[in-house]
């Protein structure tokens, strides 16, 4: 959307900005907002709290699409980059201090869903593949 992202009271009053500009996708989860824009993945950790249009700084991925799951023992962000689809734990605040791990070499996907024990994504020409969380078992997912 162009014109950002704005949070209000549930009876639909009190509407402040939090994010400006144009925002590729956005998701909420555990008190955190994630959101792509200008080719990287943001994050405002309490959306209760922020300030309109900050964020704090940490080391985000450059990437547009992506989801996010919260398991039983850790949060986990996956996204689409330049190479591959990669998966990253959030257990701390400053990305570069953990590792992605590469899935897969898809460089097309142009949406990432996420189930209990599968990975599912659609690449540029409209094909639906799946892969198991750690990337292995990738398929093509056949209509039946």
């Amino acid at each position: 959307d162009q014109n950002g992202i704005s949070r209000m009271a549930t009876d639909g009053s009190a509407i402040t900005p939090v994010v400006e500009g144009t925002v590729d996708m956005f998701l909420y989860t555990n008190d955190s907002l994630y959101y792509s824009q200008n080719g990287q993945i943001l994050r405002i950790f309490s959306v209760q709290k922020a300030d309109s249009g900050s964020s704090i700084p940490y080391d985000p991925p450059k990437a547009t699409v992506f989801n996010y799951t919260l398991n039983s023992t850790e949060s986990l962000l996956y996204y689409q980059a330049q190479d591959g689809i990669y998966r990253i734990s959030l257990a701390t605040p400053v990305l570069s201090a953990t590792k992605p791990s590469k899935l897969c070499s898809e460089t097309n996907a142009q949406a990432i869903y996420l189930t209990d024990d599968r990975i599912y994504y659609i690449d540029d020409a409209g094909e639906l593949y799946s892969m198991a969380l750690d990337g292995s078992d990738l398929k093509a997912v056949e209509e039946s």
